[in-house]
């Protein structure tokens, strides 16, 4: 009979300024070769569970831990450090924010060097973890010259090279178009047939991964977690709106109407684009990005920027926000600007929610926003956040949540949103939408790069296609 290879046991975890705690009575087991699917709600504590099982929590977030987590019968917590990488392997949210070196080699080899292995082996180990990741012709490539799906690989060659028992993944295909999901997850899908290690993945995109796990785990809002066989899970998760249900596939966003979000006061209409780009060119290094570009936005649409990973979409967003310059071309912007960058957290500076969503008229010429408005939208999309939270120990989707209601209800004229639905479950992406439908109908322009079509189209945006 097949044990488990990390198993936990009644365990509980909540910080002291939270009366209720994040995680209840957790008991829960994985078995070696097989994927476990982690969902929930927004802010449920998905990431909470993952971090736990890696050993990073409480450790480097704080908070109190209740119960034992074993990982091949050791306890995680009184395991020595260097024995955590032959453990558990773990691959972050925003896994272009963990590398610590300069080349895919030198990434590959960093826990290999913590650990003393001999130089002659060490190389062998890099070869054999990048040829399995689908790496092995980009040794020398600097990790910040990869694309978004190369990324991800090397994240996780990284975390399997010492040959965990365990391989925790939060959100891999957040940031991933369809293509580069379905390489990564049959990737996985590999790693435990062939390694035979468990493979947990806490994730938004079910449908993406329901077909290669055994299991499917749910967190609850209420701090409880129960595990399910995958057909049962299945029809939990789709119960809970947590995964489209065979009606929302024909059908994937039923109609939004305009009075479920606030309404914004109706903008005179303007004669001049909002946005104007022609014959655009963007570089890097040397490089370029973006070629002969050309696209124009009025007030009162919404645009989405669309492609593979690596296509542009992101420098495309830099350059109208004036953090990167044109090389060729023309941009004319007619109004003020906000960006919400991919990783929101970069917004985030202040001590408490409530800090943060004080800022909201900040750096505007005509400061117009309305801090009690950026609460009203932070509690229709995900419910109540805790003023006093600090921003950092907030989920990634509210995190997002928290930088998108500050940006939204700024009063500025023109939006640039980088992968908004990243982190946000079925039910707070269909919230926001109607929110960006509200602010068409009161003149704003949107530009939003993408992989959710789904999302685009709720929002009636006009796609431009951009090139690999």
């Amino acid at each position: 009979m097949v044990t488990s290879v990390i198993e936990l046991q009644r365990v509980g975890f909540g910080y002291k300024e939270r009366a209720e705690e994040i995680l209840k009575d957790v008991n829960l087991s994985c078995r070696p070769g097989e994927i476990t699917l982690v969902c929930g709600a927004t802010g449920s504590g998905k990431s909470t569970l993952i971090n736990l099982m890696a050993g990073l929590a409480p450790r480097f977030t704080g908070g109190s831990l209740t119960g034992k987590i074993l990982v091949d019968g050791v306890d995680l917590f009184e395991s020595l450090a260097s024995q955590r990488p032959r453990l558990v392997g773990y691959v972050s949210q925003q896994s272009e924010g963990s590398f610590v070196a300069e080349t895919v080699e030198k990434e590959l080899a960093f826990t290999l060097e913590q650990l003393g292995v001999p130089a002659d082996q060490m190389r062998a180990e890099v070869q054999s973890t990048a040829d399995l990741v689908g790496l092995s012709g980009l040794l020398t490539r600097p990790v910040e010259a990869l694309s978004g799906g190369q990324q991800q690989r090397l994240a996780i060659g990284a975390a399997v090279i010492a040959k965990p028992r365990v391989l925790l993944l939060d959100e891999p295909t957040s940031e991933l178009d369809d293509a580069g999901a379905r390489t990564l997850i049959e990737l996985l899908s590999d790693l435990a047939n062939e390694l035979g290690i468990a493979v947990v993945i806490a994730e938004h995109h079910l449908e993406r991964l329901i077909h290669v796990c055994e299991r499917i785990v749910i967190v609850g809002q209420d701090g409880k977690v129960s595990a399910h066989d995958r057909d049962s899970g299945a029809a939990e998760a789709a119960a809970l709106g947590l995964m489209p249900t065979r009606e929302s596939e024909a059908n994937p966003f039923r109609r939004i109407k305009e009075q479920e979000a606030p309404g914004w006061r109706p903008r005179a209409p303007q004669e001049e684009p909002a946005v104007k780009v022609a014959e655009l060119s963007v570089g890097h290094d040397g490089q370029p990005v973006i070629q002969d570009l050309t696209f124009e936005i009025a007030h009162g649409q919404a645009l989405g920027l669309v492609g593979p990973n690596g296509s542009g979409k992101t420098t495309v967003l830099l350059t109208l926000a004036g953090e990167l310059q044109a090389k060729a071309g023309s941009i004319l912007i007619n109004g003020q600007t906000r960006l919400v960058p991919q990783n929101a957290s970069d917004l985030l500076y202040l001590d408490s929610v409530a800090a943060e969503l004080a800022t909201t008229s900040q750096g505007l010429a005509q400061p117009t926003g309305d801090r009690r408005l950026a609460n009203l939208l932070l509690g229709q999309w995900i419910g109540p956040v805790n003023d006093n939270a600090h921003p950092r120990d907030l989920s990634s989707g509210q995190q997002l949540a928290l930088a998108l209601a500050i940006q939204l209800s700024s009063g500025a004229d023109i939006l640039l949103l980088d992968e908004p639905t990243r982190g946000l479950d079925r039910r707070a992406k269909t919230k926001l939408a109607a929110t960006l439908n509200a602010l068409q109908s009161a003149g704003k322009a949107l530009v939003i790069a993408s992989h959710d079509l789904e999302f685009l189209n709720l929002v009636q945006a006009r796609l431009v296609m951009l090139g690999a």
